[in-house]
């Protein structure tokens, strides 16, 4: 069983401005170490506007010993995201173009491994939406909390409950 990771690329990768890695370096090695787990494909989508940022991260993955074997993909999202990286709409049709490009690579067991901390408010909901929704039965939406605003007892990474979305849409359609 292997992991492939999905993320949006942000403005915080792959170095964020508090001179610590970003979320996705964060999330990579948390998986390696942490959870033990053997990932098969890292892929980082990214808009216009963060296109230097994902070169910046693929080059800063391949210079770390513990993670220069990771095979990774950037991919380019739509003109229309690149226009309006806030359109939550647009961002959820490139998740979904995104997790398309994952399922190609899912043998059975597989386990997609998100990432909710980069990319604009939008681009990070839309994995949650995604997973609530019932589009993804292997996998995890993963946070990433900024170190310099972590209180003691709280984890660096730690997986999003989506059940609480998935009771909002139940009780939606009790109401109707």
């Amino acid at each position: 069983m292997a992991s492939i990771v999905l993320s949006f690329v942000g403005n915080q990768d792959p170095l964020a401005a508090t001179d610590t890695e970003g979320s996705i370096c964060t999330l990579l090695r948390f998986l390696l170490t942490e959870k033990q787990k053997t990932i098969k494909k890292v892929i980082l989508l990214y808009t216009e506007g963060t296109q230097t940022k994902a070169k910046d991260t693929q080059d800063y993955i391949e210079s770390e010993p513990d993670l220069r074997s990771l095979a990774l993909e950037l991919r380019a999202t739509s003109a229309k995201l690149s226009r309006d990286p806030t359109d939550l709409r647009g961002a959820a049709e490139e998740a979904r173009e995104g997790l398309k490009l994952v399922q190609e690579d899912m043998a059975p067991g597989d386990h997609i491994e998100f990432n909710a901390s980069s990319g604009t408010p939008a681009m990070k909901s839309s994995f949650s939406l995604l997973q609530a929704a019932g589009y993804v039965t292997h996998g995890t939406v993963w946070q990433v909390r900024n170190p310099r605003e972590m209180r003691p007892g709280q984890d660096h990474v730690f997986e999003t409950d989506v059940s609480v979305l998935r009771w909002e849409f139940d009780l939606s359609l009790i109401h109707i």
